[in-house]
């Protein structure tokens, strides 16, 4: 009676044992086809055509771009969001937050032209531009500690985990004009004082975070730098390695520079471009992770009953 028993176990144990073999070969196809099927995502704000018929004028001073711009950020912005396959971009009034635009303006300098990248159109890749391509303008916000370390930043979420790869990074106009010339647009002669000179800089820092906050990356970009008796800043788009970043879920973007007030913060006006965000969703627990698990219950249950059986 106790062999015929034993031998009715170890056949349902060798029946559970196929079950569990069957259900870990089909995670592994489930896993393998959703790693096949994954494709690169890259953002270029191609699709979105939400642009701002009219403009305000702030302080006196008329926004420039109606009709090729969405305002994210200045007077009158929306305060919340708006998504490009499936990755939120923040909005608000004055700032921090996202804008994007088509807009080509490469001389106007000064607070009316906001939403214009310095190269004069969106990225085609490999640091050429596109006149009439929409592109991304960040407004990262000015504050800063009394060091001149940011303390601002304009923040993206992904909708779910990204393994990044890459982001096309420029000047905006604004920014250009000011370091370069001196260029305010409050004064119609340059003004030697915001021109950069000796160890002067303008640097990007761009920080991802997981699900949890932590900390899954950084990386810093020149944007402008006088050293060794010249400037040296994006006149073209660059394209900025984000690879080493482990698997994010948002990304945030700071501005710090030698031109800084203690009390006021940045002076350099806090604008840049983005284009061509590029990544890869990862893929959340598969329907293959649950399958197995429940297989191994019904395995479970099944030896349980095949012991009482015995």
């Amino acid at each position: 009676m106790c062999y015929v028993g034993l031998r009715r176990c170890n056949f349902f144990y060798e029946r559970d044992m196929k079950h569990f073999i069957f259900c870990f070969v089909f995670l592994a196809f489930v896993n393998l086809s959703t790693a096949v099927d994954a494709q690169t995502v890259v953002i270029d704000f191609e699709e979105l055509d939400d642009f701002d018929s009219s403009l305000p004028n702030v302080f006196g001073t008329q926004l420039l771009g109606a009709g090729d711009v969405f305002n994210g950020y200045a007077s009158t912005a929306p305060t919340g969001e708006f998504v490009s396959q499936g990755v939120s971009f923040g909005t608000r009034e004055f700032g921090p937050g996202f804008s994007y635009s088509r807009y080509v303006n490469t001389t106007t300098p000064g607070f009316g032209n906001l939403f214009a990248a310095f190269p004069g159109g969106g990225s085609g890749g490999n640091g050429t531009t596109v006149a009439g391509q929409t592109y991304g303008m960040v407004a990262t916000g000015s504050s800063t500690t009394s060091e001149g370390v940011s303390t601002s930043n304009a923040a993206l979420v992904f909708d779910r985990l990204a393994d990044l790869d890459s982001i096309d990074i420029a000047n905006s106009t604004y920014a250009a004009l000011y370091f370069r010339d001196g260029l305010d647009g409050f004064a119609p002669e340059p003004d030697s004082s915001q021109q950069f000179s000796e160890g002067d800089f303008l640097m990007l820092e761009i920080a991802g975070f997981d699900s949890a906050g932590l900390a899954t990356g950084a990386v810093e970009v020149d944007l402008a730098r006088f050293e060794n008796g010249s400037l040296q800043f994006l006149e073209q788009w660059e394209t900025v390695d984000l690879t080493d970043f482990g698997d994010t879920k948002s990304l945030a973007f700071s501005l710090s520079s030698s031109d800084f007030d203690p009390d006021f913060g940045l002076n350099v006006p806090a604008f840049l471009a983005i284009d061509n965000l590029q990544f890869v969703a990862v893929p959340e627990p598969s329907a293959g992770v649950l399958l197995t698990i429940a297989c191994g219950l019904a395995a479970i249950g099944r030896r349980r009953k095949s012991s009482v059986a015995g």
